[in-house]
């Protein structure tokens, strides 16, 4: 008997039973499920170029530390204590409204384009709610400035890497898919193997959330920045104290929670730290709904599988 005829001797893992091929992708989520780990823990290596500059921009610490929504926190609160900004409420609206005060020559970009807009929407000032769509056109150039050094990748690149740590799972999704299919065109009962294709989403899911937003190096240049805002900030009774460098940098690290103690920020570092909640709530929300989606549609098969006798794997 030749290879040949031996190969064709075996079968398939399509053409096996449902009995068989359920323990088979069982086994092989498993499997694929530790390799993805592996994967997902590694994805980010590629990007770190461990890169010796000093971070010194307060913006790209705001980036590094908490993406946008922090960059915008830092954009308000900077120009709040120049005396660029006022923030004004009546109760169920915020606004910020430039003053009088001359901008000087050096601001960052992020508050350039957020003082001109203030002053140009005169007395009514711009919306709070507002500011994210007008800061935004500044901050890929903050991305990028991290990326080319090393500390955290674009948004598009996390993309990729998060979608190569997965492609074990989604290569085995595939398969079971295909399995499905010859099981319905066969007439076979496949209710365990979609249950399974419903785990396997959501086991993706999973591994391709757990790709770190930083690089090693980025990990490493945070933590040496917080430990050093934190000797700064041990020596002054507040922030304030150590002028516009200190909170700039303080807020960038750490957040709005920094400006309770200054009288300036004590009415308003609450709504400034909500800013961040819904910012981080907003970029959630497709991947919360689509897990919600994969369980409600997991416990929905499980339902039916209990009450039917003959739930298999589409085999024979």
């Amino acid at each position: 008997m030749t290879a040949d005829t031996i190969m064709l001797a075996i079968p398939s893992p399509l053409d096996w039973r449902g009995r068989d091929f359920l323990l088979f992708y069982v086994i092989a989520l498993i499997a694929a499920g530790i390799w993805c780990n592996r994967r997902a823990n590694r994805a980010l290596d590629r990007f770190d170029r461990r890169m010796k500059e000093p971070l010194v921009d307060p913006f790209e610490i705001a980036f590094l530390a908490a993406g946008a929504g922090r960059v915008i926190q830092l954009a308000i609160t900077r120009l709040i204590h120049s005396g660029l900004l006022e923030w004004i409420s009546n109760g169920t609206k915020a606004a910020l409204v430039a003053t009088t005060k001359p901008a000087p020559g050096d601001l960052h970009p992020a508050e350039q384009v957020l003082f001109k807009k203030a002053k140009a929407m005169g007395a009514k000032g711009i919306l709070v709610r507002e500011v994210g769509k007008t800061v935004e056109p500044t901050m890929r150039s903050i991305e990028v400035s991290l990326a080319t050094r090393g500390l955290r990748p674009t948004t598009e690149e996390r993309r990729g890497a998060s979608l190569g740590a997965v492609l074990p799972l989604l290569a085995l999704f595939a398969f079971g898919v295909a399995k499905v299919v010859i099981g319905v065109s066969r007439e076979k009962p496949v209710l365990f193997l979609i249950i399974l294709l419903f785990v396997t989403i959501f086991v993706t899911m999973i591994f391709g959330a757990a790709v770190k937003r930083l690089t090693a190096s980025g990990e490493a240049v945070l933590a040496d920045l917080r430990t050093r805002n934190e000797v700064e900030r041990a020596e002054v009774a507040t922030p304030d104290e150590g002028g516009l460098p200190l909170v700039s940098n303080s807020v960038a690290l750490y957040g709005p929670s920094v400006l309770a103690a200054i009288p300036l920020f004590s009415p308003i570092h609450g709504h400034l730290e909500r800013m961040q909640a819904k910012a981080t709530a907003k970029s959630s929300s497709g991947c919360s709904s689509g897990c919600s989606s994969g369980g409600s549609d997991g416990d929905g098969g499980g339902g039916c599988g209990s009450g039917c006798g003959g739930c298999g794997g589409g085999g024979d």
